[in-house]
């Protein structure tokens, strides 16, 4: 039989569960500005209720879950334009480096000493016979030469650079590579017999996979993608297995991660080489592999595939 104690619990519930509601929504406004940060939202339902003569008595609400407002098929699309940015962007950058060794301003740049050293050309052949004509030929061909060699030495040393980027960005990839397999093992152990959702990491996690696309691409396989209509008409979760891959390279498989190796120490120019490294410790050449985001970019302006 209901009581006086069960009103008081009634009136409690709905407190507590406001009170839920309250610090929930004061935590997405202090995240609001938080890269990566999901709004969350508190689903409530209607109490078991008390079974009486005359029928069910209510029992006040309780609070089912703390559910993250995401939608997967947007991140993915979001995911996939940040690493074509990333790729243009680096590559417009590494681009207009390179264009100003090669000036279109009149009277400077290789373009001008090869205008007046063939010019220089057309006054000997009107004047064969000229020697002063011939000495400013030479001055002229040497004027070339020298900053031919000039230009192509800044052109080395902004490849070289591009090389150097190259293993920072691999290093950069095995760090998230590490973290997200970390991050997978917390998520299946904070959400292990499906007690709520572990919706902080999760952002975490999406924010660390968005970087690794910018970085080379790589894509997110997980074994289901689960939605609630009832609780948001966009809202979607990945569950099940997960894995990252990258072209047929599985680079983060749940708990585990693959590194990407770089090594330059078999090429004569000091050009960094990517290799996979697989379970028995094998190391597969994968420059090839790598046509997305920033990583991709600096192997398509360096040379992929790099002669040793």
């Amino acid at each position: 039989m209901a009581s006086i104690f069960n009103s008081l619990y009634v009136g409690y519930s709905g407190l507590n569960a406001a009170q839920v509601g309250i610090n929930t929504t004061g935590h997405n406004i202090t995240n609001a500005e938080v890269d990566g940060y999901s709004r969350q939202r508190v689903v409530t339902s209607a109490a078991t209720p008390i079974s009486y003569s005359a029928g069910n008595v209510g029992n006040g609400t309780e609070i089912t879950e703390i559910k993250r407002v995401f939608d997967n098929f947007v991140f993915e699309r979001y995911s996939s334009i940040s690493s074509d940015k990333e790729y243009s962007d680096y590559e417009q950058k590494t681009l207009e480096t390179l264009s100003t060794y090669f000036p279109e301003i009149d009277g400077v740049g290789i373009k001008s000493d090869l205008a007046e050293y063939y010019n220089m050309w057309e006054t000997l052949a009107d004047n064969p016979d000229n020697d002063a004509i011939k000495l400013a030929l030479a001055n002229k061909a040497t004027d070339l030469s020298e900053h031919i060699k000039s230009t192509q030495a800044q052109v080395i040393a902004l490849q070289s650079q591009v090389n150097s980027e190259l293993m920072v960005n691999i290093n950069e990839v095995n760090a998230i590579t590490k973290e997200l397999a970390s991050l997978n093992k917390s998520i299946d152990t904070a959400e292990a017999g499906g007690g709520y959702d572990a919706n902080d990491l999760r952002d975490r996690r999406s924010v660390l996979e968005r970087n690794l696309s910018k970085l080379i691409g790589a894509e997110v396989t997980s074994a289901e993608i689960k939605s609630d209509i009832g609780f948001n008409s966009s809202a979607n979760s990945k569950t099940g297995s997960y894995s990252i891959s990258l072209n047929g390279f599985n680079i983060v498989d749940g708990s585990t991660y693959h590194e990407i190796h770089a090594s330059n120490l078999g090429n004569a120019k000091g050009f960094f080489e990517i290799s996979y490294e697989r379970q028995d410790g094998a190391l597969i050449p994968m420059e090839e592999s790598i046509n997305g985001g920033k990583v991709g970019a600096i192997l398509a302006l360096r040379g992929g595939v790099v002669d040793s």
